[in-house]
């Protein structure tokens, strides 16, 4: 298991106590672990809001997939605080997150959640680093897209050395 994987195992688990109907949901298998890290992602502000209304979210989620549960809960959270506010920008900023690891096999993994200005960084730059296929490269887009970053990088590594200079 990986550091990040841990790390949120442990917040998890640190959370679940708070949230019984949750668990009791995930324990008869009537939601999966994914609904319940979602639901427990809910911020702490509206720990109060949501005891009151976790077994209507826990019944509305039962038939949903990961994406219409993330949908349902980010409905409730505008509903519970209004659009825009000041603490969905701190929250944003506050759940990013950047793992790297090497694993067994000398392969590198990672796990990253950005805020929306950095994902788009990142996606422009990725996008730039990416272009459509070219005759005789082999590699599927998952694999350009792996490459990039080590291009982007040395480049980025090639301008510091030389402002060093």
């Amino acid at each position: 298991m990986s550091a990040g994987r841990a790390q949120r195992a442990v917040a998890l688990s640190h959370r679940l106590p708070s949230l019984q109907q949750t668990e009791k949901a995930f324990s008869a298998g009537t939601i999966s672990l994914d609904q319940v890290r979602l639901t427990a992602d809910v911020p702490e502000r509206l720990a109060s809001e949501l005891s009151e209304f976790e077994l209507t979210l826990i019944e509305g989620m039962a038939d949903l997939s990961i994406a219409n549960t993330r949908q349902l809960l980010s409905y409730w959270h505008t509903a519970m605080d209004g659009p825009g506010t000041e603490t969905d920008a701190e929250e944003i900023w506050n759940r990013r997150y950047f793992f790297l690891s090497q694993t067994t096999g000398a392969m590198v993994k990672g796990d990253f959640l950005l805020d929306p200005q950095a994902g788009e960084v990142v996606m422009t730059a990725l996008a730039a680093l990416t272009p459509p296929r070219r005759e005789g490269d082999d590699r599927i887009p998952a694999q350009r897209r792996a490459d990039a970053p080590s291009i982007w990088l040395a480049q980025c590594s090639t301008r510091a050395m030389r402002l060093e200079k």
